[in-house]
Formats: structure tokens, sequence, C-alpha cells
């Protein structure tokens, strides 16, 4: 619970217009510093929407901007490992892929 309640706190301050760039900055460092969030957290707080808003440009600050891009990369990458730790895709998963994606371009 405390977690999730830090992670609101941080994301009314990056969601807030009034937030100046070195609120915004030490709000994403916080993040950064607070590693992997677990995917309940993420999810039910929806803080990735609010970082990869200010990464994908609503930071008007370069400085934001890349810390935003860096928290975002981080997670990406944490949610991969523990997505390739937890499933293992076998053949018949790249086959389905395979058959789909054949019979959209097929039509």
């Amino acid at each position: 619970k405390e977690l999730r309640v830090q992670v609101e706190q941080l994301k009314a301050i990056l969601d807030a217009k009034e937030s100046s760039n070195e609120d915004l900055l030490v709000a994403l460092t916080t993040l950064r510093k607070m590693g992997d969030l677990p995917t309940k957290v993420l999810g039910d707080t929806l803080i990735g929407k609010s970082v990869n808003a200010l990464a994908k440009g609503t930071a008007t600050d370069d400085a934001v901007r890349a810390r935003a891009k860096e928290v975002v990369e981080a997670w990406r990458q944490q949610h991969r490992k523990r997505k390739a730790a937890t499933s293992e895709p076998g053949p018949l998963k790249r086959a389905l892929s395979g058959d789909l994606a054949q019979s959209s371009e097929g039509g």
C-alpha cells in the first residue's frame, strides 16, 4: 500500500500543469530509484501513462523529457525480463502468430 501511495503522489506531480521542471525531475528521479515497480502498482496507478506522456513531448524541458525516457526504458526492460522469466514462448505460440500475420496479409 505504501508504495502505491508514493507512486500516486509522484503521479500527481507529473500530471500537474503547474509543476516546475525541477519538481518533475525530482519526481522522475525518485521513480527511477524505486526500481522495478510491481505490475499491479503500474496498472492501478497508470503512472506509466504520465511518464510516457512526458517522454513523448508534453515536457517542454529536454532534461525532463530525457529523464522520462530513461524511466520508461528501465520499466520496459524490467517488464521484458519478467515476461521472459514467466513464459517461454513455445512453438505453438509462434505458429499461431505466424498464421495470424499471413491471414491478415492475404485477406
